[in-house]
């Protein structure tokens, strides 16, 4: 195998995502890039930058990950503006920089001058769906333009198990294309993995226990239930993590259906399983205001369906349970806050 996977890639893999983020670079518009983990960030930076060095563009690009970097990010932005004439300075994991705000604003002085000589792509995660207020400098705007990487639809899904099975040698038959396509909600590492395992390990495409005792899938799953725990429809919807009000992926469904926080388990065995549920829903959010309508629409997504009278009688139930280690404050009109004891 004498090629890289982003290699194989064409450049309008991510429905054109490539050409759509060029030509905005290539006008000076800071641009970022937004996908949750597992939805394809590191391909699709990787299939960037092969493309951009190849096509050799007049801007150098250089690359900055703020994990593994030991300059602060404007003093790494300063030297490349002296090294080079122009430079793109493409930034992986941009969620994990402290200070955004400061930051954005430093570096909008820093190009001010002449705007021509630098220009930032930044790959980030969920967040700047989530907490967009992040992404924006003291006194404005920094990104001109913004991109969210959502997860595959039938026929990208398609065209990435094909281009798996001619990579790795993969024999995935195309009549489970749709199959796999719900089973994933489209997030290129279920698609992956779940390819991976029928192939490799024969499992039976209906199993969806088997393919959850998978380390890579399993952790996918589980990062995607604490979205739906964290956020309200409107954002999931946007994430794509729901449609029509229910879960995209068959496979997360199953997961939440009986998701229970492992700590809530071990420690509260007494409770029934619903107790669990709503508790772990509060747990998981544990010093925040938990409204009532989000622990419905959770019960909801878990297939079960309680009024707010009822939904309050079962909180009710639960607060002389776990008293020893938690009180559950009633915020009138707003909701419930979980807080140690």
């Amino acid at each position: 195998m004498n090629s890289t996977y982003y290699e194989q890639l064409p450049r309008s893999y991510f429905n054109n995502l490539y050409e759509r983020i060029l030509d905005y670079l290539l006008k000076q518009q800071n641009t970022y890039v937004a996908v949750m983990h597992g939805c394809g960030g590191k391909t699709f930076l990787n299939l960037f930058l092969h493309y951009y060095k190849t096509e050799k563009h007049q801007s150098v690009a250089i690359y900055y990950d703020p994990l593994i970097e030991k300059q602060e990010l404007f003093k790494f932005s300063q030297n490349a503006l002296q090294t080079h004439k122009r430079c793109l300075i493409v930034i992986r994991q941009f969620e994990n920089i402290p200070n955004k705000k400061i930051l954005l604003e430093k570096l909008n002085h820093l190009r001010y001058p002449f705007p021509e000589r630098i220009t930032f792509l930044v790959i980030t995660d969920h967040t700047a769906v989530t907490s967009p207020q992040d992404y924006v400098s003291l006194s404005g705007v920094f990104f001109s333009h913004q991109e969210y990487l959502a997860p595959l639809n039938l026929n990208q899904t398609t065209e990435m198990i094909t281009i798996n099975s001619n990579y790795y040698g993969w024999q995935t038959p195309s009549s489970l294309n749709e199959k796999i396509y719900a089973i994933s909600g489209g997030i290129p590492r279920l698609i992956k993995y779940i390819a991976k395992d029928i192939s490799e390990k024969g499992n039976i495409i209906n199993n969806l226990d088997l393919f959850l005792m998978n380390p890579a899938i399993n952790y996918q799953v589980d990062y995607c239930t604490q979205l739906l725990l964290q956020f309200d429809k409107k954002i999931l919807h946007t994430l794509g993590l729901l449609e029509n009000n229910r879960i995209s992926s068959t496979l997360l469904q199953h997961y939440f259906e009986t998701y229970q926080s492992t700590f809530v388990k071990v420690t509260f065995p007494q409770l029934t399983s619903l107790e669990r549920a709503i508790l772990s829903y509060l747990f998981e959010k544990k010093g925040e205001i938990v409204s009532i309508d989000h622990i419905g629409d959770l019960l909801e997504l878990q297939g079960q369906e309680f009024s707010q009278w009822a939904i309050y009688k079962q909180i009710s139930r639960i607060k002389p349970k776990i008293a020893k280690l938690f009180t559950i404050e009633n915020i009138k009109g707003q909701g419930y806050i979980l807080n140690q004891a």
